[in-house]
Parts: C-alpha cells; structure tokens; sequence
C-alpha cells in the first residue's frame, strides 16, 4: 500500500515532470549548455540536483528554484510576444551581447546575479512590451 504522505521536497509526479518538460524545451531553445542551465535555476556546481534535472527528474519543490523557473518562463513569454515572426529572436537573444547590460549577455547577467539579475531582465522585457 502506497503512503499517504507528501513529500514537501518534490512537487507531484505529472507537475513536476511537466515543469521540467517545458523549462528543458525553453533551455534548449536557447541552447545552454549543462553548467548554464544549472546557473538558470540556482544550482552551484556539483549540486547533484542539476545531474538529477538533466537524467529528467522532476524539479525539486524548492521555492527558490521555482521563483527561478517562473521568471525564466516569463522571460521566454515576452520574448516570444516581442517578436512573434522571428522565433530566431527569441532563441538568440539570451546568449547576445546587449547594451542595455553593459554589453554582456543576459546568461552572464544572471550568472553574475543571480536571482537579481533574472528579476533584471523579465522588467526590462517587461518594460519593453509596455
């Protein structure tokens, strides 16, 4: 007989397989590589969380991890609201060097930020669509 009890560390089954599905799918449509994908949702080197994301196990329920993912989702949104027509906008544009960041890309942004740096770019794309 299965246990009753929730896990407070995994968010369930199908949500978290699916939460992983899309941000793996928006992850390689930006074309990060394993070390950038790890910095994406907070995860240091080593974390054995990233190996275990990467084999496709589900997200932990760890609310940083999901403030990231919900930011990196709404980033992906505007990106494909502000240019609709050119799909290669949106796949480029996290790993282009922009001058509104001091000519870094916004991958380095948030690897140098962190969460910060993540909230930095969804208002400035935010911002941009109004």
């Amino acid at each position: 007989m299965k246990s009753s009890k929730r896990n407070p560390d995994r968010l369930s089954e199908p949500n978290g397989a699916l939460l992983a599905l899309g941000i793996t799918g928006i992850f390689n449509l930006w074309k990060l590589s394993a070390d950038e994908r790890g910095t994406m949702l907070g995860f240091t080197a080593g974390d054995g969380r990233l190996s275990a994301f990467i084999r496709g196990t589900p997200l932990p329920a760890d609310p940083k991890v999901l403030d990231r993912v919900g930011h990196l989702t709404g980033i992906y949104t505007a990106l494909q609201t502000l240019a609709p027509h050119n799909p290669e906008y949106s796949a480029q544009w996290m790993t282009s060097r922009n001058r509104a960041f001091q000519n870094r890309t916004p991958v380095e942004v948030i690897a140098e930020r962190g969460l910060e740096g993540l909230i930095e770019l969804r208002n400035y794309l935010d911002a941009a669509l109004g």
